[in-house]
């Protein structure tokens, strides 16, 4: 038997991405041959249980024609990580988290380097405005490209770097203090989340597109190939930090929604 959990489509580019997201039927020739949207039909088709991602992976398989009806938008399963308690936080300064890392320049705009120069520039502005910055990594191999980072800022007095790799309920207790944090990687979005913490994402491949599309917060996506990319960042910052509560009240409202579709497989014995 074959089972399909949270997962989604990735690797479309940037157009296309674009193009999905309008609504549009974009050819996707260049990424799936004729031959992939068939293997698409036989395996969705014949799975005992079929849950993917986000809406644009569905949107996805729609154009391919590949998109049988046991095909259902499930969320991602780390919708059922467990959120920090709601709390009364200390009074301190505010602070942006940003995570950043590297995916070997395979991301939209294929230049990690213009990403990690516009993050600089919107860093210095944070801090101009009297914010501190807070870097972070969830993947060992992070570590040197926020190193990087750190050094290009190049302000220790108001920038730290934490150079330790938590475990997910770790990290959620560090970022609960944050005001918002800006994240590279799909899950650490997640994490900044499940910590009542606004997320402006990085939109460095088509899923990260798809996973803010499953939670309606599209607006706080942004491409690494914008030639804008740090105005954009400052300006959706601060549209997140104004629209913090609203943003956590629709984060709930989405993990319930899809938590009983996510437990689904488990509670009905589909995986004995």
């Amino acid at each position: 038997p074959i089972w399909i959990w949270g997962t989604g489509i990735d690797w479309i580019g940037p157009m296309e991405t674009d193009a999905l997201r309008t609504g549009a039927k974009p050819a996707l020739n260049h990424h799936f041959s004729a031959k992939d949207a068939e293997l698409f039909r036989t395996v969705l088709a014949s799975a005992a249980f079929v849950g993917i991602r986000g809406p644009l992976s569905k949107a996805a398989l729609d154009t391919l024609d590949a998109c049988p009806p046991n095909v259902r938008v499930i969320g991602d399963p780390g919708l059922l990580l467990s959120p920090a308690m709601p709390a009364e936080q200390p009074k301190t300064e505010k602070t942006i988290g940003i995570n950043w890392g590297t995916t070997y320049n395979r991301l939209f705009g294929q230049n990690e380097a213009l990403v990690e120069d516009a993050l600089v520039r919107a860093a210095k502005t944070w801090i101009d405005a009297g914010y501190r910055i807070y870097l972070y990594i969830v993947w060992p191999s992070d570590r040197s490209a926020c190193e990087r980072l750190y050094k290009k800022i190049n302000c220790p007095e108001r920038v730290t770097f934490d150079r330790t790799l938590y475990n997910e309920q770790q990290l959620i207790e560090r970022l609960c203090p944050l005001t918002a944090t800006v994240n590279f990687k799909l899950h650490a979005n997640l994490l900044s989340l499940a910590a009542r913490v606004p997320a402006v994402m990085l939109g460095y491949r088509f899923k990260v597109f798809d996973f803010a599309a499953s939670l309606g917060f599209e607006q706080y996506v942004i491409s690494t190939a914008s030639p804008q990319l740090d105005t954009e960042l400052v300006k959706t910052v601060a549209l997140a930090e104004e629209q913090r509560s609203r943003i956590i009240e629709q984060y709930e409202a989405a993990r319930r929604q899809y938590t009983p579709l996510l437990l689904e497989p488990f509670q009905h014995g589909l995986f004995v």
